[in-house]
């Protein structure tokens, strides 16, 4: 007798809520969205299975939705819509004693409130002519005291009607309570699945939801007395959701998947000589309707995984782990268990305390501004990629101020602002004018300038690296010349068809050969003025900038280096000469 294939039961329907049938193992929180892992574990029969996991949110990316099984069956297909609501019952018993008793409150309350109108309309219209004055003290009190009672009796009863009018709220909210797309969970995935053989598998879904975020968060503490590694970096995680669902534990993205992203193709670009346009008759066409059909379940993608679980990784229990790092991202876990409720809070979540180098400078522009700004170049020698975020900056455990700090990577730099420094005190002493005319034949006028700037540092210790910004004006015009005389600073030549500033030029051999000895030192060096002070134009400590733009806006700087309650006197020179006939304007 040849063999019968299995008999299999009709189609075994299982019914589970979310939240209550399953755990989340993963969350993967983005910038703008969140990638969300469950585990549910439960018990199918021998053929076919239709499992029916309501509760999933509503702002579930549908695109999204991965379905992987673990175990003796196999997925047939996957569709996901909203949840069927039941209807919402309008009224219980509870519900209409609550009502009637607050329609008696409110017929109570005006009752009392025309008792109390009547009373005060009979004492307004008592004279004594209607009632002997002997006993109109007496009527006088029993209305009083009529009143007063009435008075009270209507306090209660708002009393009463406010309480009433609560719970009748209550009632109704409770009667509301099953309704599932006001607590933003009321998508519902329905998963065929066909069995070989009756027992437990585990199901995984993996789906993407919006309204998730995180940003990057930074408190900076520096103690000025630490000579080797002066900044305390904490690297937080500041997380905010509304997607309806608790989040642990955690793992932070930093950067932003795309669904269904493709390469973007080239159109050809042609050219043609232009003719003008035939006249015609325009006949306005109808709009074409972009209306689809639309059904309850739309049909998503679905994987199938080995019947093997994976395994679980341990992780710090101090400091996030990097899961992964590569050159366009990287993946933080946060460590424990840190439930992020859906309440569209911030919540701030530790990623790692890094104790960093850096090294210290002060920065003055004493014609703008004669404060002295304190900076730190932060050198991230860590394997933690910095994102964008605001920082809190603390100076010897005292809040200075809030900074930003930028996308730093691994091993790179940024540049932190620390506040004001009280303790150097910057002099900027009123410019010395002088005005001259030569030439016999020809008459050209000359403006000397003088410019002297006195820095003070207070401090018990020395300040090494104080940069003090200032300038000379630009030409604009071939007739004017600026010479710069003190400090005596070379640059290449820059002179132009329409001004010009008189200063030799380094050679070319001296800028070619700068990249191929030293790549990273300066344009050019900085000249020496006195003891503890250089000077240079601005912007030629940067390696990466323009040698032949240096000087072109006429802005210079001195690097000092101070002593203890030492002082430093600055000395800024130039002149410009220009044809007497003409007015120089800006001066």
């Amino acid at each position: 007798m040849q063999d019968q294939p299995p008999a299999f039961d009709s189609v075994n329907v299982m019914e589970l809520r979310s939240v209550d049938a399953s755990k989340i193992t993963k969350v993967s929180v983005y910038t703008g969205l969140a990638e969300i892992t469950r585990l549910f574990k439960f018990d199918v029969k021998m053929g076919q299975n239709q499992v029916k996991i309501s509760g999933l949110p509503n702002v579930m990316g549908e695109e999204s939705l991965r379905v992987e099984a673990r175990g003796s069956a196999s997925i047939q297909g996957v569709t996901i819509g909203s949840t069927p609501q039941p209807p919402v019952p309008t009224a219980s018993e509870e519900l209409k004693n609550l009502r009637k008793e607050k329609r008696l409150a409110e017929s109570a309350i005006e009752r009392c409130n025309a008792s109390i109108g009547s009373i005060r309309s009979y004492v307004a219209s008592t004279t004594t002519v209607n009632i002997p004055s002997v006993n109109l003290g007496q009527l006088l009190q029993s209305c009083e005291t009529e009143g007063a009672r009435l008075d009270s009796q209507l306090l209660e009863l708002e009393e009463k009607l406010s309480a009433v009018t609560e719970a009748v709220e209550a009632e109704e909210k409770k009667l509301e309570g099953g309704n599932v797309e006001q607590d933003g969970l009321g998508m519902t995935a329905s998963i065929g699945l066909f069995a070989h053989e009756a027992g437990e598998i585990e199901l995984t879904l993996i789906y993407a939801v919006r309204q998730a975020n995180w940003s990057a968060g930074y408190d900076v503490r520096v103690n000025m007395h630490a000579s080797d590694k002066p900044v305390v970096l904490l690297y937080k995680a500041n997380i905010t959701q509304s997607t309806g669902e608790a989040y642990v534990p955690l793992t932070l993205e930093t950067v932003t998947p795309t669904y269904g992203a493709d390469i973007p193709t080239l159109s050809s670009w042609y050219l043609s000589v232009w003719t003008p346009p035939r006249p015609e008759l325009r006949i306005k066409k109808k709009k074409k309707s972009t209306a689809r059909l639309s059904s309850d379940d739309d049909l998503v993608m679905y994987t199938t995984a080995a019947c093997a679980p994976l395994p679980m990784s341990s992780r710090g229990a101090f400091q996030a782990e990097i899961v992964s790092q590569g050159t366009l991202s990287a993946t933080y876990q946060v460590p424990g268990l840190i439930s992020i409720p859906s309440d569209s809070q911030n919540h701030s979540v530790t990623i790692i305390e890094l104790t960093l180098g850096a090294e210290m400078s002060w920065i003055t522009v004493p014609k703008v501004d004669k404060r002295v700004h304190l900076k730190a170049k932060v050198k991230n020698a860590s394997e933690y990629s910095l994102l964008p975020g605001e920082a809190s900056i603390y100076v010897d455990g005292s809040f200075i101020s809030k900074s930003n700090i930028p996308s730093v990577a691994p091993q790179g730099s940024f540049d932190c602002s620390l506040g004001i420094d009280p303790s150097i005190q910057v002099t900027y002493h009123p410019l010395i004018k002088n005005a001259s005319r030569t030439g016999f034949y020809t008459k050209s006028s000359k403006h000397s300038y003088n410019q002297r700037v006195t820095i003070a540092n207070t401090k018990t210790q020395p300040v090494g690296n104080l940069k003090v910004l200032d300038r000379i004006p630009v030409s604009e015009d071939s007739q004017i010349t600026v010479k710069l005389l003190n400090p005596s600073l070379s640059l290449p030549s820059i002179s132009t068809s329409v001004g010009t500033i008189s200063l030799p030029s380094i050679s070319e051999d001296t800028a070619s050969n700068k990249t191929k000895d030293d790549p990273d030192r300066p344009l050019m060096p900085p000249v020496k003025v006195s003891s503890g002070v250089a000077a240079q134009w601005d912007g030629a400590d940067d390696s990466q900038g323009d040698i032949t733009a240096l000087g072109k806006d006429g802005k210079l700087n001195w690097l000092c280096s101070i002593p203890p309650q030492g002082t430093v006197n600055l000395s800024l020179q130039w002149e410009v000469l220009a044809p007497a006939s003409i007015t120089v304007n800006g001066l």
